[in-house]
């Protein structure tokens, strides 16, 4: 018999996590957290995805980044694609802001074909203390309509 250890070694300063919601969430908890080979599969732009399945729900992921200081600019960028094309039902990307409790929206898809590449974009560069938490997190989320 032989045992082992296994240290889970998440960045620090990104907490990415994924799930499928019959309601969009209206608070930016995290949902079911990516595992260490996923962590590493969607740190880098090589087309090695992590999929979320929905049938009828809406397909989500949440990425919380983490930043030197609440008053850095932030720009967000998501690469990916769907097997539902975002033309029949859009993509899209928000920034959680922590003053007004909601998530405002950064970029949309709502053009490109199934199984495509399409990306999202989006800054925010005003009000920081807004959308940093006290350990200068923010929080992104994409998804997709239902």
């Amino acid at each position: 018999m032989s045992t082992s250890t296994t240290t889970t070694l998440y960045p620090e300063d990104k907490i990415y996590s994924r799930g499928s919601e019959t309601e969009l969430p209206t608070n930016d908890d995290n949902l079911t957290l990516l595992t260490e080979q996923e962590y590493a599969d969607v740190l880098s732009d090589d087309a090695i995805r992590v999929s979320q399945g929905a049938a009828i729900e809406f397909p989500i992921f949440i990425f919380k980044e983490k930043a030197d200081s609440s008053t850095q600019t932030v720009t967000a960028g998501w690469n990916g694609q769907s097997n539902i094309a975002p033309s029949s039902r859009p993509v899209r990307l928000q920034v959680w802001n922590r003053s007004s409790g909601g998530w405002e929206l950064l970029d949309t898809d709502n053009s490109t074909a199934a199984n495509t590449d399409f990306d999202l974009s989006g800054n925010q560069s005003t009000n920081l203390s807004n959308y940093y938490d006290s350990n200068n997190f923010i929080s992104f989320r994409v998804y997709q309509e239902k």
